[in-house]
Parts: structure tokens; sequence; C-alpha cells
């Protein structure tokens, strides 16, 4: 499969999901694929409080692997569709963000967030500012607030 052909995919797969938290400083969104239990955790920065992070983990993996590790499942389709539609309703309910950022710092994941970054940039109608310092960071930023 090319990998246009992917992204493209990878947009239309999304599995259903729920907000579990909604706090002032952190949301969090869950979803399942079959068994697997993934994590979608956006946190205020501490200092400016229209910037937040984003990560997203498998709640579930095998106690000896990292949460942040490639996980092998076969699932990527529908974990970064869903990822995208999850940052897509996160932004349309929060109109005074300015940034939303995460990182990759595996080579093989690097390459995929180059391309998938833009694409989450294109679907939220945001701009994509990338930073390589050994782990690269990817911040979307609003255009009406940037």
């Amino acid at each position: 499969m090319r990998f246009i052909q992917f992204l493209i995919e990878t947009r239309d797969q999304p599995a259903p999901f729920n907000w579990v938290t909604k706090a002032t400083e952190q949301w969090t969104a869950i979803f399942n694929i079959g068994e697997l239990s993934y994590r979608v955790i956006f946190e205020q920065d501490d200092e400016i409080k229209s910037k937040w992070e984003v990560v997203f983990i498998l709640s579930n993996r095998p106690k000896d692997t990292s949460m942040y590790e490639l996980t092998g499942t076969g699932n990527a389709f529908v974990v970064f569709s869903t990822v995208m539609h999850i940052i897509a309703d996160f932004v349309s309910q929060h109109h005074h963000i300015s940034t939303i950022g995460f990182s990759a710092q595996e080579s093989s994941r690097k390459r995929f967030y180059d391309r998938w970054a833009s694409d989450i940039a294109t679907l939220i109608g945001w701009n994509l500012k990338v930073i390589d310092r050994g782990v690269r960071k990817y911040y979307l930023k609003n255009p009406k607030l940037s």
C-alpha cells in the first residue's frame, strides 16, 4: 500500500471513543480495539495555558515493554484514525488553545509522524511547525491565535 493511501484510510476508520477526564488541566479519551485499551491524554502547559501536549498510549501493554514502544498489534489504521478524530474533537471544544504538541524519537515513528502531523493540521485547519533536536517535536498551531 502506498503511504498516501494509508493516510487516507487512517482518516476513515476511527474506533468509538469516550472522554473520561475533562479537567481544567487535563483531558483524557479512551478507546478499545478488541482486547486492547488505548488512552489519549491532553495536558495543559504549566506556564502557557493556551499550549497543550498530547500523548497516546496502549494502556494494557505487557509489563516488559515501554509505554512509548511501537506495539506491533496490527491496529495502526484504526489507532491513528481514532487519535486524529480525538484531536479534532478536542480542538472543536477548545477554541482558546494556541498550540498542541507531540513528539517522536524513533526514526520510523519520525518518518510516519512527519506526514501524519501534516494530515492532522490539514484536517483541523491549523499550521504545523516541526523542531528536531534528537527528539522531533510537532506543534499544531492555531492560525487564529498564533
